[in-house]
């Protein structure tokens, strides 16, 4: 893995697919420092975020910033919850460091390599609860599915979401139906660049 930023990390999985490891933290200060650590593992499809990106009128990011698909490691382990790993001077350092990477090697870097795959990465952005940021996924399952030769469902999923917006005006919505706009214009069959 290659160390982007103080907490980010990305694997190289394929030359369109990174998979991605980043650190939650929090904690509590008294006497002495309380660090808890929570690991979140993902998986980027460098062209639909690029895609997201242009189509929703954002700033560029790296692509290790924003994992199309991601979870908190501890829903991938037998226990199925939100885990935290604990540094404080009451507990061994050492063997919490290496609680960690045993983690992220048994269950984080599977989870990376099984979604270096368009069909995966659908699956996890239409679960009932998906593996993504919600007001993120709005954008990213058209596009996703529409790279995937399921334009018809992309359409479908556009015409609910302009639905919920129809009578909004706060600025998310505003950006969704600009997104929208853009998408409609889109053809993936004819390659990825977009249209004005």
């Amino acid at each position: 893995m290659k160390k982007r930023r103080i907490s980010a990390y990305a694997l190289d999985l394929s030359p369109r697919r990174i998979g991605t490891l980043g650190f939650n933290s929090g904690g509590e200060h008294g006497p002495y420092v309380d660090l808890r650590i929570n690991p979140l593992v993902g998986a980027t499809d460098i062209l639909i975020d690029r895609l997201f990106q242009e189509l929703a009128g954002l700033p560029s990011h790296k692509p290790w910033e924003a994992a199309t698909v991601f979870t908190p490691i501890g829903y991938l382990m037998p226990q199925r919850e939100y885990l935290e790993w604990r540094f404080s001077p009451d507990r061994p350092f050492e063997a919490e460091v290496q609680s960690m990477t045993d983690a992220i090697a048994e269950y984080g870097l599977p989870f990376m390599r099984a979604h270096d795959d368009l069909g995966r990465i659908i699956e996890k952005l239409t679960l009932r609860r998906p593996w993504g940021w919600p007001h993120v996924i709005q954008y990213t399952l058209p596009i996703a599915l529409a790279l995937e030769g399921r334009r018809e469902e992309a359409d479908e999923h556009m015409e609910r979401k302009l639905r919920e917006y129809l009578h909004a005006t706060y600025p998310a919505a505003e950006q969704f139906r600009a997104f929208a706009a853009r998408f409609s214009r889109w053809k993936p069959e004819e390659g990825t660049d977009l249209p004005p």
